[in-house]
This record gives C-alpha cells, structure tokens and sequence, in this order.
C-alpha cells in the first residue's frame, strides 16, 4: 500500500466517470502513468487538476502489461523532461495535459 499524492479538482469535474473524493484515479497522458488520490476542492478552477509532487519514483506495471505505471504518484513523469534553454537549463513549467480515470 502506498501513501498516494492528492490530485485537486473542483467539484463536478468528473461525475460522469465516477470519479468521487478520496477515490483512487490513475492520471495519464502520452508520457506516463500514475496513481493518485483525489481530494475534490472548490479553489481549482473547471478543467483543471492540481498535483503536488515530491513521491519517490517506484515504476511498475499496472492491469495492463504494455502500460507502465508510475506506482507511487510521482508527477514528473507527466511532465517534459527538459530544460527552459541551452544556457540555463532551468527548470519548464511542470505543466502538462492529463485525462483522469477511475483506477
């Protein structure tokens, strides 16, 4: 079992999906995979989702052998692994598109 990181959203968001509070949801895009808490909270704005980072990276394989799944909600691998410029290498915005589905 694993201590998951929340994932905000406002409430109303994904009641189609029965996506409800304190459900675990896998969060994925073309990059990764994770699993996720969610925690529903009316200081996001619709369409939005917020996710704190910070877990330690545990890959594994979920339901589906051919999709990898960061096991322990670390975001980053959401994310574009990449550097602002060539000089500063600083850090992108840590911002990207995800889809939400009931885990």
């Amino acid at each position: 079992h694993h201590l998951l990181p929340n994932l905000h959203h406002v409430r109303g968001l994904y009641p189609a999906r029965g996506i409800v509070d304190e459900q675990q949801v896998e969060v994925f895009n073309a990059r990764g995979r994770i699993y996720a808490g969610v925690r529903v909270t009316e200081g996001v704005a619709p369409g939005v989702v917020i996710m704190s980072t910070g877990a330690w990276f545990e890959p594994g394989f979920g339901q589906k052998a051919w999709h990898a799944v960061e096991q322990s909600g670390n975001a980053n691998v959401l994310t574009l692994d990449i550097g602002t410029s060539p000089l500063t290498q600083g850090p992108n915005a840590m911002s990207c598109l995800v889809d939400v589905a009931a885990a």
